[in-house]
């Protein structure tokens, strides 16, 4: 089964699924990072909240520990290390924490971010676990790119898809498309975008950072314990900052489709930016719809870089030294 829903309208049907008591045991949120990663939280709240009131306070101790991923009853699955993976000692490892009762009467839960990045080895252990679940579990599978799931753990859980709706991503959309209408014509101009772009994302990483390493109480881990933990923290700063940087490469491309929607002739009306139709036709002036369509191709191929940790400065060097070459037809 796979559906599509912005964030509020699954939440929601998610909520009544519960109450009805038709909450499946396994779900895949597919979207951008940092909106599975927000539903995720909230479906876990409202399953752990100590308020009674049917919705997540987000206030008590229990919503707070979900926050934070501290939460007894709910595990955080993340790719760990320089692979970027989860691998097979990992998934197994969880088996004891969903067999057992929950310490406080209500679910448990396993969450695994970037669940694409999965070995099929661990997928296989997964899958096991799906195919014979036991009561009051809930397993959320978190990526975007499902279609890199196993199949047959894919077949096993409810697909549920978010979509952003028609504008850009909410918290980059207005900063990245600053930047895109400033910065001048040609490579110089085009280099200055880069810049701006990455000097724009790094705060929020080591924001993201500071996060993760504030919730983290280091006094209780020394040595090889503290290596671990060490490493989960990057792991989760890695995967948040993922989710930052795919919203600002979606921004980046939507900009550059409503430039190819112009290009090829077509009215203001049709551009998901309207407000900004001057800054879209004197950028699309004397384009042609083959490089335009070439553009979009390089902001694809950017996305998929974004698992194999190339620096954002090199990638939107690189990046913005194709997209401001004119006219050559490819």
């Amino acid at each position: 089964m796979s559906s599509e829903s912005d964030d509020g309208t699954l939440f929601e049907r998610l909520r009544r699924a519960l109450e009805s008591g038709r909450l499946a045991h396994a779900y895949v949120f597919a979207g951008l990072p940092s909106r599975t990663h927000a539903v995720a939280i909230r479906l876990l709240q409202l399953l752990h909240c100590d308020s009674g009131s049917g919705r997540p306070c987000g206030r008590c101790p229990a919503c707070r520990n979900v926050a934070a991923h501290r939460h007894a009853d709910s595990l955080w699955i993340e790719p760990r290390n320089k692979s970027r993976n989860i691998d097979i000692d990992t998934v197994r490892s969880i088996r004891g924490h969903m067999a057992r009762s929950s310490m406080a009467g209500r679910w448990k839960s396993a969450v695994f971010a970037g669940a694409d990045r999965m070995q099929e080895p661990a997928a296989n252990a997964l899958l096991k676990m799906l195919e014979e679940p036991t009561p009051d579990t809930i397993f959320l599978l978190l990526s975007d790119n499902p279609q890199a799931l196993l199949d047959t753990v894919r077949s096993r859980c409810q697909v549920l898809r978010l979509h952003g709706g028609g504008g850009a991503p909410d918290a980059f959309s207005g900063p990245v498309l600053e930047i895109l209408e400033a910065g001048g014509p040609g490579v110089i101009g085009g280099l200055l975008r880069a810049r701006r772009l990455g000097a724009l994302l790094k705060p929020e990483r080591e924001r993201i950072e500071k996060e993760e390493k504030a919730a983290v109480n280091w006094d209780l881990y020394e040595g090889k314990a503290r290596e671990r933990m060490e490493e989960i923290v990057d792991a989760r700063v890695a995967a948040r900052y993922k989710g930052t940087l795919s919203d600002a490469l979606l921004a980046l491309e939507r900009w550059y489709h409503d430039i190819l929607l112009c290009a090829a002739g077509a009215g203001e009306s049709f551009f998901i930016h309207g407000d900004r139709a001057q800054s879209v036709r004197a950028l699309a002036t004397g384009l042609t719809c083959g490089r335009a369509c070439h553009n979009i191709r390089v902001i694809e191929d950017m996305k998929g870089q974004v698992d194999l940790n190339v620096s954002e400065s090199m990638l939107f060097d690189r990046a913005f030294a194709v997209l401001t070459a004119r006219n050559k037809e490819s």
